[in-house]
């Protein structure tokens, strides 16, 4: 009869609707294990590679760089490179100088000055005159006049390392202060371990950086590469365009 033909038209549309749906619920549950393998490789995780650790970086760095203190930049980024432990015995190495800091480049070169103005030049602007004109005369004919030959040999390398601070070229500029004859490398004892401290502080500071910096791109690289490969964007489109014809052919 009639009502019988419509009650088994019912039932056949039911099971295809329930086959249907049940195909999308597929497509869904796999969707979802893609969003949530991007997810996992997309959440800023405190570990190298994450962008609040390259934040961490560069604030440790600006630190060192200012002269200023930076035991709480060290003890932050310290405990989110807990897993990484060449980047822990980096970082060791800044332990003694996170309370105090370190001399900056002005700082360090403002020391040469005042040490080259105290030990090279007489104090009364007109004894600084004669010693100036007979320095450059000594420098150009090679004779004692003003200062003794290792006397001015010691000058002209402070000169150099002075122009070798300006142009931050800290390590250059320590390495010259230390070859310089006795006793000035003894006077400049502090002045060369301050230099050294910097230059290390800094080292470490950028190359924790430029590990952090590293390891980002190759996690946004690993996550591009993810959802390319993975369809990510095609499956959605395809649930999209399946859960639409679905709800057109239910009306």
């Amino acid at each position: 009869s009639g009502l019988e033909a419509d009650i088994a038209q019912s039932i056949s549309l039911a099971i295809a609707n329930t086959e249907t749906l049940s195909g999308y619920g597929d497509k869904f549950d796999e969707f979802t294990l893609r969003l949530d393998k991007a997810e996992q490789l997309s959440i800023p995780q405190q570990s190298l590679g994450s962008p609040m650790f390259g934040v961490a970086t560069a604030q440790l760095l600006n630190k060192v760089t200012s002269g200023e203190t930076f035991a709480p930049e060290w003890i932050n980024i310290y405990s989110m490179a807990d897993s990484n432990m060449a980047l822990q015995q980096q970082l060791e190495q800044l332990m003694p100088m996170a309370q105090t800091g370190v001399r900056t480049i002005p700082e360090l070169q403002s020391s040469l000055d005042s040490f080259r103005e105290r030990v090279f030049f007489p104090s009364s602007s007109l004894g600084r005159f004669w010693v100036e004109t007979l320095s450059s005369m000594q420098y150009k004919l090679g004779l004692p006049i003003a200062r003794s030959v290792p006397e001015e040999n010691a000058l002209q390398i402070l000169d150099q390392s002075i122009i070798y601070l300006q142009n931050k070229e800290v390590a250059r500029a320590t390495d010259l202060v230390a070859s310089m004859p006795s006793p000035y490398p003894d006077n400049l004892r502090a002045w060369i371990d301050s230099a050294r401290r910097h230059q290390l502080a800094v080292t470490v500071a950028k190359n924790i950086s430029l590990a952090s910096e590293e390891a980002l791109r190759l996690r946004l690289q690993e996550l591009k590469t993810f959802m390319n490969s993975s369809g990510y964007f095609d499956g959605l489109n395809e649930l999209n365009r399946g859960l639409a014809n679905w709800s057109q052919s239910k009306y």
